[in-house]
């Protein structure tokens, strides 16, 4: 089955760094345009915004018997580069009316709402903490 994951990071990281990072924690290989890897199963969609979280780290894929834990990787994202990771969870439960995570550096996970801005993504209000940090 194919699927995706979208994960804006708020600081500007290189794209040979978040695919670097991303080889060293999915077995299947991952790819981008401007990094290719013969062998890789999933491939990065890199774009930069001017505002709110600067990039967003898309990966998408087409392969059976493949799950992904998104809030995991999220959190290791956030860690390994020191920056605060906005996605939209495939399979955790939020609290009602919020759809977004939030994983920072620390390890903690909070459940957020987003606003769109003319060029990229932010978090808007309040944030409800899910899991604090380990």
């Amino acid at each position: 089955m194919s699927g995706s994951v979208d994960f804006f990071l708020k600081d500007r990281i290189s794209e040979d760094s978040v695919v670097e990072f991303f080889n060293r924690h999915i077995e299947q290989g991952v790819e981008s345009l401007e990094f290719p890897k013969a062998d890789a199963a999933l491939f990065l969609q890199y774009f930069e915004y001017d505002s709110g979280f600067h990039q967003s780290a898309g990966l998408a894929w087409g392969l059976n018997d493949f799950a992904l834990d998104d809030v995991v990787l999220a959190q290791q994202l956030a860690k390994a580069f020191s920056t605060e990771v906005l996605f939209e969870p495939q399979r955790l439960n939020l609290p009602a009316g919020m759809q977004w995570c939030l994983a920072r550096p620390d390890g903690s996970l909070r459940a957020v709402n987003i606003i769109e801005l003319n060029d990229g993504l932010d978090v808007a209000g309040d944030a409800v903490l899910i899991e604090s940090a380990g």
